[in-house]
């Protein structure tokens, strides 16, 4: 549950996949020779555990709700401050990372 905080605190959006119910996400960690969990792929780059500061490193989006209608957009961070426009509703709204 801390690693779900964490990601919705700094609105990282991602998919949560289950190596109990999952035989595929199981195998898949398990070639990476990953043995525990959490685990995050992030691109290429793997991380073991809840290592917060190297996760935030790795990331390149946050997300964000469009006022408009609430759909989640995903942002980059690289561009700083600015506009977005929502391409379901076409609101465009200041975003800041």
């Amino acid at each position: 549950m801390q690693a779900k905080e964490f990601l919705s605190q700094n609105k990282i959006s991602y998919v949560e996949k289950d190596i109990n119910a999952d035989a595929q996400a199981r195998q898949d960690l398990l070639a990476k020779n990953i043995r525990g969990v959490p685990a995050f792929l992030i691109g290429e780059d793997m991380v073991a555990g809840l290592d917060q500061e190297r996760i935030l490193k790795l990331v390149d989006h946050r997300t964000a709700a469009c006022p408009g209608c609430g759909v989640k957009l995903r942002l980059p961070l690289d561009r700083g401050p600015g506009q977005a426009t929502c391409p379901q509703c076409k609101t465009a709204f200041d975003w800041q990372p």
